[in-house]
This record gives C-alpha cells, structure tokens and sequence, in this order.
C-alpha cells in the first residue's frame, strides 16, 4: 500500500515512528524513498486495508507546527489486495502505484483501492513519470526561449525559457503531459533546479558575446511547489554563483494563485520572493486575472511585470470583455509602476489592440516560437524582431 505525502516537507525518522503509532503491531511500514512509503498489511481485508488508511490519513493531516509555524500536509494512499496464490512483488507496487495515482486525482487526503481499469486511465501516467525520472538523469531536456518585444521598438527585451523533452522512446513530449507530472510527484522540484541552471548559463553566454545588454531579462517559471519547498532562493544563488550572471538579468515568473495562498506559505513566498528581488532578480506575475486574488495581497509582494494572461489577449479584438479586462490589467500595472506584457499574441489585430491599451510588451507566435538557443542568438544579434520575421523561412 503505497502513500505518497504532500510536498509541503520531507519527513523525517520521528515522522515514520509517528505513522508506524498509527499500525498494528504485525504490520510493515518501509520508506521508499523521499515522501513515499509502503505499507505491507498481513493479515487484512480488502475493507480492514481501508480502515488503517483512514486512520493514517487523520493522523498525517494533523497540524504540525514548525519554528513557530503550522503546517499541514496530506497523503494519497493507493491499496491492492494480493489476490492469493504466486504473484509478483513488482506487479503488486506497480498497481498500488497506480491506485495512488487514482488517489492523488481524486486530491490530497484520498485513498483509491486498485481496479485493473485504472490501469488504462492511470497506468500511462505511472510509465510516463519513470521515463521522465531517467529523461533528467540522460540528458534529454533542453530549453528553448520565446523573445518578449517592446510594442513601441520592436527591440527583444528578454526571452522566456521553456522546458522541452525530447524522449528517445516517445519523441518530443509536450509540456502539458510532463510538467503535471513533474509537480504531482516532486520532479518539479529538480527540474526547476535544472531550468535555472540552464537559463543563466545561456544568458551569461549570450552576454559575453556582446549579443544582450543591461535591462535583458531571461524569465524563467517558478512553480508553486518550489516555493512552498522554500529552496527558490538557494536554488537562484547557486544558478547564478555558478554562471556569473549578474542578478538583474534573471527574472522569476509565478502564477497569481502560487504567490498568494492564504497563511503561513504564502508569508514564506513572500519573504523568499523579497529577499531575491534586493539583490536585483526581477519578478513578474504570470497569467494575471485568472487568479481571483485580492489586490491588498498583491501590493506587499515585490513585482516588477504583469502578464496579461492569454485567454484575455486571444478575444481582445472582438470581445469587449476581453478588451475591457486587458485595459485595466494594463492600468492597473502602471498605476504601480509596473510593466504589462500581453502573451500569446499570434495575429497583427491583437498586436494593434494591445498596443493601443497601452501594453508595454509582446510575446507570442507573430513574432516567435520558441527556438533553441541558437536561433535565438540570431535574434538577438540583429536586436529587433518583426512579425514578419516568423513567417520569414530563414528565421523561423
């Protein structure tokens, strides 16, 4: 019965002396690594099996306070039943897997028994997530990076770096198959580590060339479960100690509703975010308005850019809501001194819109995909980019 426990920390020996209070005394509790256990119930029912997963799930989401701080976190426990008779090891952790999988859907403090059709729905998840785990350890990441254009100039501003997987076995990965996964088991955390790396290595690169110049800002995405880790900051520190970059050409980019969640985290994401915007590291809300959050929250943590999320850019020209929403998104950044950015701008209609809304920035399809970094240089060495470069054959 394997359980997978919240990314809110890391569990420790007392923590697993904590769990085995909640067991019997001929049940087996062993820690798989990281967050993950297995627990090995003999004898049990399928329905005593569910029992002492309700139990541990009380027991693990009981607050826990930490240098003066509550914290809570939750488990999803996945159960198969061994059906009797010879079965392999193996064939029953992948199905209890599977099952967790089940779970974790369901959301955090569930428990999902094991049915072989879960397996269709689940199963393709699981090998994913394998595959990703040894994708980080051969190599077959990369970046890629979209110019951000200042509307008025048309100069490239900055460039937002992009995680892309290109499998051995499946080709290239979107990453709206693998990021979910990446976050739901804790693989965020280390890929983000990676991005980092990369990003400010391929800046500095770009900057010693003589291809960027002071105000240049490589974004890159931080994710909610980084900031809940708490290791932002470490992480920023050893990217650019290790690379040389001078802070303010790294910008960090988070979602509305990551840097906003109610008590305790979102005062650490705060503090966290704070410390890294003194030493100079820009940070920019992404897809702003699609959060709900409440603007008195907004205004104590350190922002320099709003991004106009791209479900208001896609009607502005012809939905007056839209057009509505993105002009006070745009005044709202300028009344704060702020910088707005339209993303996902693809048609020269939707430039003109934002333009006349008083956008200060564009990214998107008429002006670039994202490319690997030596397309990219190109860009940059001719210090401009049109909409007509794109559909130009050579630069695309």
């Amino acid at each position: 019965m394997p359980a997978r426990l919240g990314e809110q920390r890391r569990l420790g020996a007392d923590d697993v002396r904590e769990l085995g209070g909640t067991l019997r005394r001929e049940d087996t509790l062993a820690r798989l690594g990281g967050d993950e256990f297995a627990l090995l119930l003999d004898p049990a029912t399928e329905s005593e099996a569910e029992e002492v997963a309700r139990r541990l799930n009380a027991a693990v989401g009981e607050p826990l306070v930490l240098a003066g701080r509550e914290l809570s976190v939750g488990a999803s426990i996945g159960i198969v039943a061994h059906p009797g008779g010879p079965a392999d090891g193996d064939d029953l952790i992948r199905h209890a897997d599977i099952a967790m999988y089940a779970a974790k859907d369901a959301g955090r403090g569930h428990h999902q028994v094991f049915r072989y059709d879960m397996a269709l729905e689940f199963g393709e998840l699981l090998a994913l997530e394998g595959e990703l785990r040894a994708a980080v350890e051969n190599g077959e990441l990369c970046l890629h990076y979209q110019p951000e254009i200042d509307v008025e100039s048309r100069n490239v501003v900055g460039v937002e770096a992009l995680l892309r997987w290109e499998s051995e076995s499946r080709g290239n990965v979107p990453p709206g198959d693998f990021i979910p996964i990446a976050e739901a088991t804790g693989l965020i955390l280390p890929l983000g580590d990676f991005v980092l790396r990369e990003a400010c290595a391929q800046t500095a690169k770009w900057l010693a060339e003589g291809l960027i110049d002071d105000g240049f800002v490589t974004w890159v995405n931080i994710s909610a479960k980084q900031l809940a880790a708490g290791r932002v900051g470490t992480a920023v520190d050893q990217a650019l100690e290790a690379t040389g970059l001078p802070p303010t050409f790294l910008g960090l980019e988070v979602t509305e509703t990551a840097i906003v969640p109610d008590g305790s985290a979102g005062e650490r994401a705060r503090e966290e975010l704070q410390m890294l915007h003194d030493r100079g590291v820009h940070v920019a809300i992404d897809d702003f308005g699609t959060g709900f959050s409440s603007l008195s929250q907004l205004r104590h943590f350190p922002i320099d850019m709003i991004k106009v999320d791209r479900s208001f850019v896609k009607g502005v020209e012809h939905d007056a809501k839209d057009a509505a929403i993105t002009a006070n998104i745009v005044t709202l950044a300028h009344a704060l001194g702020l910088v707005a950015i339209a993303e996902g701008i693809e048609s020269n209609g939707q430039l003109a819109s934002i333009r006349e809304l008083g956008c200060d920035l564009a990214q998107g399809f008429l002006f670039a995909r994202p490319r690997p970094p030596d397309e990219v240089s190109a860009v940059l060495a001719k210090g401009s980019c049109s909409p007509e470069d794109e559909r130009d054959p050579a630069t695309a």
